[in-house]
């Protein structure tokens, strides 16, 4: 049966719905496009920012950075506004504001590092140092070493000022000790845990790397993870006792991690517990 041409019509798409569907189907894979075009612009200029940084010979004053900084949040802002209206036009300018961003944040944070390292006058001194446990301590048959958050720092009475983070080292004996023959506590006498509050006497100096091309950059990871100086627990007969100041309540995650690893350990025995620690960190 035939149907009325009515119906026919009724059922029949209107006249350019088909090449418009395309069109917008051909749009929406521009935009596309250019939006992933655009982050490629954008993290290159921001890989270039932290690069050219990298290379500088000094690092420029904190207010240099900041303004660099706001110059480019300007630009990004301005580029984004024009990017509305001009599309691919503003790209370029949202790269240079990418890669200006990245040269001051890089710069700001170098700064802030450089401005934590421990002073020259410091390094070898007996300095009386008091904070908190950050991590849980590594142990081995030399002895216990632990990241320490430093509170406050004296030196004959008078307060010092030290880097937020240390990489300390309570040896078992003074054979072990790497710096000198100095008395040195025994590190099987304490218990350190993580979230402990500590004073205690120390040595500390700007961490150094070995010189060795393509291998491990101890300083590199110093670096990285914050630490800005290594140094080693003394108990010597002029040196103040190590003190144990209570829980300061603090990294709970690293003390539960502790926990679980001492409960092993102690299950294991402390020769496997020992030689556990000496090959995780081999």
């Amino acid at each position: 049966m035939d149907l009325p041409a009515t119906a026919i019509a009724d059922h029949q798409p209107p006249d350019g719905s088909g090449a418009a569907r395309v069109r917008g189907m051909l749009a929406e894979a521009a935009r596309l496009r250019w939006r992933g075009r655009a982050i490629a612009w954008l993290l290159a200029a921001w890989i270039a920012g932290t690069a050219l940084q990298i290379l500088q010979p000094a690092l420029w004053p904190a207010a240099a950075y900041w303004a660099l900084g706001g110059v480019g949040v300007a630009a990004a802002a301005v580029g984004a506004t024009l990017g509305t209206r001009y599309g691919r036009a503003s790209l370029p300018l949202l790269a240079v504001a990418s890669g200006a961003i990245a040269f001051a944040a890089v710069g700001l944070n170098a700064g802030m590092r450089a401005g934590q390292a421990l002073a020259p006058v410091l390094e070898g001194a007996s300095l009386r140092v008091v904070g908190v446990i950050a991590a849980m301590p590594q142990r081995s048959d030399a002895g216990q070493r632990f990241r320490f958050e430093v509170e406050r720092a004296t030196l004959d009475g008078r307060p010092v000022t030290l880097p937020p983070q240390l990489h300390m080292a309570w040896y078992a004996s003074a054979a072990t000790a790497a710096e000198d023959d100095a008395p040195l506590a025994a590190a099987g006498s304490a218990v350190l845990r993580a979230g402990d509050r500590w004073a205690f006497t120390a040595r500390l100096k700007a961490p150094h790397g070995n010189l060795n091309p393509y291998g491990f950059d101890y300083e590199l990871w110093l670096w990285e993870q914050g630490i800005g100086a290594t140094g080693y627990v003394r108990t010597g007969a002029h040196d103040a006792p190590p003190e144990r100041l209570g829980d300061s309540g603090a990294y709970r995650l690293e003390r539960l991690r502790q926990t679980v690893r001492d409960r092993l350990f102690a299950a294991l025995g402390s020769d496997a517990g020992a030689g556990a620690e000496d090959a995780r960190r081999q």
